[in-house]
Formats: C-alpha cells, structure tokens, sequence
C-alpha cells in the first residue's frame, strides 16, 4: 500500500510540474539600468557636479508648406517716338523715362517690345535702350527689323543696373534710310 501511495503522490507532483510549465508566463528580457538612468553615447555629457541624468534634446521638424506662385505681368510704356537717319546711333530726346528695378518687388524678367520701320524699307533698322544715369546700353535691349511697315519686335530678357535709371532710345540704319521708332514698352515679369 505505501507503493501505491508514493506511485499516486509522483504522479500527482508530476501533472502539477507539468501545469505550472504549461501556464507559466515567458521571461522578460533583462533590462539594463543604464538604458533609463544613463545618458545616450551621442549626447553630451555632463560634468560630474552638474548630476542627474543627461536629457536628450527633441528633435522637431515643421511641417514643409508649399505655396503656389502666381506671375504676374506688368507693361510700362516708353513715351515718345521718333525717328533718325544715321548710320551712328542717335539719341531720341523725346522717349526718355525713369525706370527703378526696386519698384517691382519678385521681379524675374524684363522685355523690351517696340514697333519700330524703316521709311523706304532699304536695309536694316536698329533700335536699343541707353541708361544715361549709367552710361551703358541696356544689356539686350537691342532689336532690329528690315521691314517697311512698323513690326512689332521683342528683345530677349534685359538686365538693367540696379537701381533708378534714366533710359532714353537710341535707333539708327546701316543705309541711307530712316529709322523710325514708333513706340514701344517695357513688359516686367514678376513672381509672387
């Protein structure tokens, strides 16, 4: 009888093993004390007076917003015409005018558009813009044209001083025909 008994009690302690094993819950990965307490390798460390644990700056980045710019176009009008027979190139007085490129904040380009002939339609009609107050040629400004009725022409993108000019046209014709400036303006390109 006392086999039974201890056969029954191993068996017993057996199935209780078995269902503590069953039921017992996973380990926990050890935790260093230095991951909470410890500064990071990549901050700064501290002097040993200061104490306490090194905090870790917050990195915050704002939020990229991005804006559509609208163009927009400008004309400002070159008064006066005028017209010259000269093979040199001939101020006309009466097509003088201020332009100041600080008045025209986002300013991306500027074209110079004029109708500009030649009386008989002999030969080639040169036409530019002279900055006075600088004394230089508009750097593009100038554009030409053989024809006998007033075209209208298109120089490429000018670039003035910067700053208030005084700009005044120049014209003249590599034959022994007028040129003849018709009118003409400045066409600003600006980005807002």
């Amino acid at each position: 009888m006392l086999l039974k008994v201890l056969l029954l009690l191993n068996l017993l302690a057996l199935n209780l093993t078995a269902v503590y094993l069953y039921f017992k819950p996973a380990p926990l990965p050890p935790t260093p004390i230095c991951q909470t307490v410890c500064p990071s390798p990549t901050s700064p460390r501290r002097s040993p007076d200061e104490g306490g644990p090194t905090p870790t700056p917050l990195s915050v980045s704002s939020p990229q917003i991005y804006t559509k710019k609208s163009t927009q176009v400008t004309y400002i009008p070159v008064p006066g015409n005028g017209s010259q027979l000269s093979y040199d190139w001939y101020t006309l007085t009466t097509t003088d005018f201020y332009f100041d490129t600080n008045d025209f904040p986002g300013l991306r380009a500027i074209y110079f558009e004029a109708n500009i002939r030649l009386l008989n339609g002999n030969g080639t009609v040169f036409v530019r813009l002279f900055d006075t107050t600088h004394n230089f040629i508009v750097q593009n400004s100038q554009i030409q044209t053989n024809n006998q009725i007033s075209t209208a022409v298109i120089s490429p993108p000018l670039t003035f001083h910067p700053g208030r000019s005084l700009v005044k046209v120049q014209v003249k014709s590599l034959t022994a025909d007028t040129a003849i400036f018709d009118s003409g303006r400045l066409k600003l390109v600006s980005e807002y």
